[in-house]
C-alpha cells in the first residue's frame, strides 16, 4: 500500500508517529551536541525564533552549540514552550518554523533578566491562558528578522 491507498486514520497514526521522531531527534540532537541529528529535525531553509536568536536552522544550530560552550550553564527558564510548524515535504516531516515562547508568574524584570534579553524574549510572543496565546496564530510564522543577542550576559537559571 502506498500513502495515498491506507486508510486516513491509519495515515494519520503514521504521521503522528513520524512527528514525534521529529520531536525526539530535535531534543537527542541538543542533548549530544549532534549537529546532523539535530538539522534533521528541520526542513531546509527552516527558521528558528528562540528570542534571543532569530535565524535559519543551519544558524541556529550554531549559536545554540556555540552558547551551550561559552556559558555554563545555558539559560533555562521554566515553563517555555515550543510553537511548531511542522510540514510534510517528500514524505519526510520536519520542522518548517519553532518559536521558543516563555512562560512564568510574574515580569521578566522582577527576576534580574538584562534588559535587552527581556525584550529580545518578549519578541516571541506573550503567553496567555485565552486565545491571544501565540499558539491560536495559523499558520505559525517567524515575523521577525535575523537577531542574535551576543554573549556578553551572564547565563541565568530558573529551573531547580
Amino acid at each position: 500500500m502506498t500513502e495515498s491507498t491506507l486508510p486516513p486514520a491509519v495515515q494519520a497514526l503514521i504521521d503522528r508517529q513520524e512527528i514525534l521522531d521529529c520531536e525526539l531527534r530535535y531534543c537527542s540532537g541538543v542533548d549530544r551536541s549532534d549537529r546532523e541529528m539535530l538539522l534533521s529535525a528541520y526542513h531546509p531553509g527552516a527558521m528558528d525564533d528562540h528570542g534571543a536568536f532569530v535565524g535559519t536552522a543551519e544558524k541556529f544550530v550554531d549559536w545554540a552549540f556555540a552558547y551551550r560552550n561559552a556559558s555554563a550553564p545555558a539559560i533555562s527558564l521554566h515553563g517555555g514552550r515550543y510553537l511548531d510548524r511542522l510540514e510534510k515535504r517528500g514524505g519526510k516531516w520536519a520542522i518548517a518554523a519553532r518559536k521558543c515562547v516563555i512562560e512564568w508568574g510574574g515580569s521578566l524584570n522582577d527576576i534580574g533578566v538584562p534588559a535587552e534579553a527581556a525584550a529580545a524574549y518578549a519578541l516571541t510572543g506573550i503567553a496567555s491562558r485565552d486565545c491571544s496565546d501565540p499558539s491560536y496564530q495559523r499558520p505559525s510564522t517567524i515575523e521577525r528578522g535575523a537577531f542574535v543577542l551576543p554573549f556578553r550576559m551572564r547565563a541565568i537559571v530558573f529551573d531547580e
